[in-house]
C-alpha cells in the first residue's frame, strides 16, 4: 500500500520542495507513528487493567523490546502497521464497551489507512465481525449487520480513496493484490535458518516460533506463556459468556495465533525474521503483562516480601532490556536472546542484518579516513548504495568499479555459503569492523594490503 510513501513525499514537499532526500524526515514519520502506537496501547492497557501502573508497564515492554524498538523507526512498512493495528483494537475494544457508532466509523478510518499500509490490514474486519458476533451484548442481529456494514463502507472507503492503484477497478485490483502478497515471490529467496541454507517456499513450520523465541527478551517471553496458559485453563467458557473485561482476552487470542497459523498452514513465503508478522507482538505483551498481573495478585495478601521482589523483577527486566538496547544502538534489530546464544552464537545460524544498516558506519570510516579523494570500492550488498547517498560527499565513492581498493560488506550469510565464511578474502587486511555483543555484521577491507605484506 502506498499510505506511507505518500505521507512522506507530501511532507517532505511541504517542508522543503527541493530537498529530495526522503530518509530523514522517513525515519522521523515512522518513529512518530510508532510512538503513536505505543500511545494507543497504553490506553488499551489501561482498558483491559484498569490500572496506569500496568498499562505503563506494558507499553514499556513494547518500547522496551530491542527488534521492535528498531523497526519503530527504520521499517516504513511493518512498523507503521504494527502502530495502526494497535489503533484498530483499541477502537474494537472501545466499542465493544461502549457501543457508539462513531467508535466503529473512526476504526473503519483506521482499517482503510492500514489496508494502505499492507493489504493483510484487512484482517482486522474479521475480527471485527467475529468479536461483534461473539460478545454477549452483540446479539441484536439487525443492529450488528447495520453497523458491521457502515464500518465496511467506511474502511474500504478510506481505502480505495488513498490508494489510487485501485481507482481504475476497484475490486478486481485488490483481489490482484491479495492474490500478489499471497504468494509473495520478492526480497530474499533463500535465507539461513539454524545454520541451513533454507528457500522462503519451504520454510519448515517451526520458523515463526522459533524466531519469536529467540528474539523475544526472555522475561517477556515467560511471561506471555504463563499468562497464556493461564488463561486458557481459567473457566474460558465463563469468561466468554459474561460482561468481564477479560473476555477481550479471546480477541487478543485471535490477535496473535490467526495470521502466523495461517502462514505456517499454507506455507507463505517468510523471510527476514518475523518481521512480516510483528504485529502480533502487541497482542503477545497483553497476554504478558495479565500473567505478571495474576502472579502479583497472587501474592499481595500473602506474602508482602514476595510481592515487593516480584515489582522489583519486573521493573529489573525492563531496565535490563533497556542496557542491551543502548549497546546495541542503532543496531537493535541485531538483538538475540540467550535461547540463540546472544548475537555472537546467532552469526552463522540466522540472519543478521539483512536492511544492510551498518553500511553507514562502514561508509563513514571510508570517507573520513581517506578525505577528499575518490574511492574505488566493491560491496556485496546492494544497501551500501543507498546508505553513501546519506553523505554529502558520498559521491567520491564509485561501486562500479572493475580495481576496487576497498571490499565493504555486510553479508547475508547466505550469500558466503559457496565459500568459508571465514577464509572470504581473508588475505586482505581489516581495517574496520561493526560489531556488537561478540557479533561482527560489517567488514571493510583493504584490497592493497594481504596479510602477507604483498
Amino acid at each position: 500500500g502506498p499510505f506511507i510513501p505518500l505521507l512522506l513525499h507530501r511532507l517532505t514537499e511541504a517542508l522543503d520542495p527541493s530537498d529530495q532526500d526522503l530518509y530523514p524526515m522517513g525515519h522521523l514519520v515512522n518513529f512518530f507513528i510508532f510512538a503513536f502506537g505505543v500511545a494507543c496501547f497504553y490506553v488499551l492497557c489501561l482498558i483491559q487493567f484498569r490500572s496506569w501502573g500496568w498499562a505503563l508497564f506494558g507499553s514499556a515492554m513494547l518500547v522496551l523490546s530491542p527488534r521492535i524498538f528498531s523497526h519503530g523507526f527504520v521499517n516504513l512498512k511493518d512498523g507503521p502497521f504494527l502502530s495502526l493495528f494497535v489503533a484498530n483494537i483499541l477502537l474494537l475494544v472501545l466499542y465493544l464497551e461502549k457501543r457508539k457508532l462513531y467508535l466503529l466509523a473512526l476504526m473503519g478510518v483506521a482499517t482503510g489507512l492500514l489496508i494502505d499500509v499492507r493489504v493483510l490490514g484487512g484482517i482486522v474486519g474479521v475480527f471485527a465481525l467475529a468479536a461483534m458476533i461473539a460478545d454477549p451484548q452483540g446479539r441484536q442481529w439487525k443492529k450488528l449487520v447495520s453497523h458491521f456494514a457502515m464500518y465496511a463502507s467506511v474502511a474500504g472507503a478510506i481505502a480505495i480513496a488513498l490508494w489510487p492503484f485501485l481507482w481504475p477497478d476497484p475490486v478486481g485490483r485488490l483481489i490482484e493484490t491479495i492474490r500478489v502478497m499471497g504468494d509473495f515471490r520478492e526480497g530474499a529467496q533463500v535465507v539461513v535458518y539454524l545454520g541451513q541454507v533454507v528457500r522462503t517456499t519451504e520454510m519448515p513450520w517451526h520458523y515463526l516460533p522459533v524466531w519469536i523465541a529467540i528474539s523475544t527478551p526472555i522475561a517477556y517471553l515467560a511471561l506471555f506463556v504463563f499468562g497464556a496458559v493461564r488463561l486458557a485453563v481459567q473457566h474460558p467458557l465463563q469468561l466468554f459468556r459474561t460482561r468481564s473485561i477479560d473476555r477481550h482476552f479471546y480477541l487478543y487470542g485471535l490477535w496473535v495465533l490467526l495470521v502466523p497459523l495461517a502462514a505456517i498452514v499454507r506455507g507463505a513465503p517468510l523471510y527476514d525474521e518475523w518481521r512480516q508478522v510483528n504485529f502480533i507482538y502487541p497482542g503477545m505483551l497483553l497476554f504478558a503483562v495479565w500473567g505478571a498481573r495474576w502472579i502479583y495478585s497472587f501474592l499481595e495478601p500473602r506474602l508482602a516480601a514476595a510481592r515487593s521482589a516480584l515489582a522489583f523483577l519486573l521493573v529489573a527486566s525492563l531496565a535490563w532490556s533497556g542496557v542491551i538496547m543502548v549497546r546495541l544502538h542503532p543496531y537493535q534489530a541485531m538483538y538475540f536472546n540467550a535461547l540463540a546464544g546472544g548475537l555472537d552464537g546467532a552469526e552463522k545460524r540466522f540472519e543478521l542484518d539483512y536492511w544492510g544498516l551498518s553500511y553507514k558506519d562502514g561508509i563513514e570510516y571510508l570517507l573520513k579516513e581517506n578525505p577528499g579523494r575518490r574511492l574505488e570500492v566493491r560491496t556485496c550488498t546492494f544497501p551500501a548504495l543507498p546508505n553513501a547517498e546519506l553523505f554529502s560527499d558520498g559521491d567520491r565513492i564509485n561501486f562500479a568499479t572493475a580495481n576496487p581498493e576497498f571490499f565493504i560488506c555486510a553479508p547475508r550469510e547466505w550469500m558466503l555459503r559457496p565459500y568459508n565464511r571465514d577464509e572470504m578474502f581473508s588475505q586482505f587486511v581489516t581495517v574496520y569492523t561493526v560489531s556488537r555483543n561478540g557479533g561482527t555484521f560489517l567488514w571493510v577491507k583493504d584490497m592493497t594490503r594481504t596479510t602477507e605484506g604483498t
